[in-house]
């Protein structure tokens, strides 16, 4: 038998493409724990922005889209994403690559410019395809299932066309002409893919809840790296992490709230490129307010060598999710690092954080919660080790290579033989423990 050639989708990819967050590192994890299975994987991608060599186990596709022949990109992306995902640019690149290519299966990650139109191209070749699912863009044009008021949604429809108006004031135009179509675009392509792969159990249960059959769900939690070492005892016990994006669902502006009523001594630093200027500008207002130096907190992005030191030198990790999240890649590394963590419990987070355990759960948009959590913690290098060697063990079901490449391969064989039988039990990896 030959073996099974995967085609990986995906906007970016580390190491290839300068704007890379969680979704992308998952991503690339995905793909490396699949290189010792005998899989022949490739990668559809936009243009490369880097000259690094390319990943050796993966055969690369590059395609322009739209935002390559216009000068301002992010409107366009916007409006790709959450309106009309098509993109004319790419069609043919992919039934180029599908021909060339010819995979048994597709797996599609983060792709909004490349938009959620590759679904439907690859199901006219019958190519079974799954969609790893990193936010919920695919029902909700904000992508989060939170309104404009912050408030967790469940039921999108009708009233995203008053939600997104409000959120969404540089494609206004566009909104208010696409938004009532949203369905008739995004409805056929959803159900173009073969098996939602999503991260959480919790996030599994939302998509059934959104109308996703059971039969079209599975979860494929994040595998992680194997960590060098256990390193609480080479934390600073009075310094304060945040990892993420500037923006709104990540939660920053409600964590520097939070400091702003913290007693203790303490340092802080903010480690993430900023996604929203005007949310950054609040941010760095409020850390003021808090006694603190915004300039010196946000770093920005940094290499890959400094965010290992600093999440070596943090004695808390904060986690502000403010949205139905999966569960954060920088939660699983932080656990598998030891670290203690401080989480709102929100989305997929409580599926692994056990409160008082293996970290600390607050409501997840209640700054006193956060600050009382990490005054409580500050300075007990005790009670930070006891929750961050648990932690580590709760993730060790993610770092064994071995066992995670194994499920990961089973899954991609499960999608590639088509169409599951309705009312069959799905491969959610149960025999893992879950924390």
């Amino acid at each position: 038998m030959s073996a099974l050639k995967v085609l990986h989708i995906s906007d970016y990819y580390p190491g290839l493409h300068r704007n890379c967050g969680g979704a992308e590192t998952i991503a690339g994890r995905i793909t490396e724990i699949l290189s010792g299975t005998g899989f022949h994987q490739g990668l559809f991608t936009t243009a490369i922005e880097y000259g690094n060599p390319s990943p050796g186990h993966l055969e690369i596709f590059e395609t322009k889209t739209l935002e390559d022949y216009l000068p301002d990109k992010t409107w366009l992306t916007a409006v790709k994403s959450q309106l009309f995902p098509f993109d004319p640019v790419i069609e043919s690149p992919l039934n180029q690559t599908l021909e060339n290519f010819s995979p048994d299966v597709v797996l599609i990650h983060n792709t909004k410019r490349l938009t959620f139109s590759v679904a439907a191209i690859c199901r006219r070749r019958g190519i079974p395809t799954g969609c790893m699912i990193y936010d919920y863009t695919h029902f909700c044009p904000a992508g989060m299932l939170v309104d404009d008021k912050g408030r967790l949604c469940r039921s999108p429809g009708d009233s995203c066309i008053l939600c997104h108006k409000r959120q969404a004031e540089k494609i206004k135009k566009w909104s208010e002409a696409l938004l009532p179509l949203r369905q008739v675009f995004f409805g056929p392509l959803t159900d173009s893919v073969s098996t939602f792969c999503t991260l959480s159990e919790a996030s599994r249960h939302l998509l059934i809840q959104l109308g996703i059959p059971l039969e079209k769900t599975e979860i494929a939690y994040q595998p992680l790296p194997q960590p060098q070492r256990t390193i609480v005892e080479d934390s600073d016990p009075n310094h304060v992490l945040f990892v993420g994006w500037v923006q709104a669902r990540k939660g920053l502006l409600l964590i520097a709230r939070a400091l702003g009523r913290v007693r203790k001594k303490f340092t802080f630093e903010a480690i993430g490129e900023t996604a929203d200027p005007q949310y950054a500008k609040q941010v760095k207002k409020a850390l003021a307010s808090a006694g603190l130096e915004p300039d010196q907190c946000m770093k920005g992005r940094v290499t890959d060598a400094y965010l290992k030191s600093a999440i070596e030198k943090a004695g808390i990790i904060i986690i502000a999710e403010q949205w139905e999240n999966m569960s954060p890649a920088i939660l699983h590394e932080a656990m598998a690092s030891g670290k203690c963590i401080v989480a709102g419990a929100v989305g997929g987070i409580p599926e692994f954080i056990n409160h008082n355990i293996n970290g600390f759960l607050v409501h997840y948009n209640d700054p006193s919660a956060y600050a009382r959590a990490i005054d409580r913690l500050l300075g007990d290098r005790e009670e930070q080790s006891r929750l961050g060697h648990k932690a580590a063990l709760d993730a060790q079901p993610y770092t064994d290579r071995k066992a995670m490449s194994e499920r990961y391969k089973a899954l991609l064989i499960k999608i590639a033989h088509g169409p599951l039988i309705k009312g069959s039990p799905t491969h959610d990896f149960s025999d893992k423990t879950t924390p």
